[in-house]
């Protein structure tokens, strides 16, 4: 099994390091997957998100994975993302890292499994690294210098949304849809496939993560009848800006 506690650590080791070198033009650089924020803000975001999670300061009616779908969590949640930004907005990045580094001594040992985390979601620790590599590619394709598409974090969180997508799926009623890259499927939902999308684990991993326009997941690689999944590909709703990358 992957050891989520040591990717999340390599993973936000090697973002910091290139964040750190990144110059005041490329921080105020517009995210084109999150087009609200700038480089520094999709950090403080990931910052704040290791701050409410070894805190558990989130309010009590939130649940992370319901606001995957649901519009009154989708609103709450985009809420807690926007304060924990504007907690951070007139710091200097190298202390919005620094709180980084502090937080992260803080919450090692509840992604290790050591102590209960304070928030209770399940499969927290595979969310904390899908979601930080979904941005670190990100911020790393907004500044044109692309890099770990291959990495541990992001087979992590291929493998975590396509979970999403199947639960989704099934609460729908619908057949699975087959995933194939890479020389080899993943199943999404408990039924039988009636549906495949093939294509590169990258551009998978960006379609799931509602990183892709509905018109670029169409464009992809699709046997059977998919019109009806299209949509529920990406994990936060459709979008209609093409994102490229």
């Amino acid at each position: 099994m992957l050891n989520t506690a040591e990717i999340y650590r390599e993973t936000r080791e090697s973002l910091r390091d290139f964040v750190a070198g990144l110059t005041d033009a490329e921080l105020k650089t517009n995210v084109p997957a999150t087009p609200d924020w700038s480089v520094r803000d999709a950090i403080a975001h990931v910052v704040g998100e290791a701050r409410i999670t070894v805190t558990g300061d989130a309010p009590p009616e939130f649940r992370l994975l319901e606001s995957l779908r649901d519009p009154e969590q989708a609103a709450i949640r985009d809420g807690i993302n926007a304060d924990e930004i504007a907690r951070r907005r007139d710091l200097p990045i190298d202390e919005v890292l620094s709180e980084w580094v502090e937080l992260a001594e803080r919450l090692d040992p509840f992604m290790r499994g050591e102590v209960p985390f304070p928030w209770p979601e399940p499969f927290l620790d595979s969310v904390l690294v899908s979601d930080l590599s979904a941005h670190g590619q990100d911020v790393r394709n907004a500044v044109g210098k692309p890099g770990e598409r291959d990495s541990a974090a992001c087979r992590i969180a291929l493998a975590s949304f396509a979970v999403a997508l199947g639960f989704r799926l099934d609460s729908l009623g619908m057949p699975a849809l087959r995933l194939r890259y890479d020389g080899k499927e993943r199943i999404c939902g408990q039924s039988e496939p009636a549906v495949t999308l093939s294509g590169d684990r990258y551009e998978l991993l960006r379609a799931l993560t509602g990183r892709r326009s509905r018109r670029q997941i169409e464009a992809l690689d699709w046997e059977g009848d998919h019109e009806a999944y299209v949509g529920l590909v990406p994990a936060y709703g459709e979008r209609l800006d093409d994102v490229v990358e």
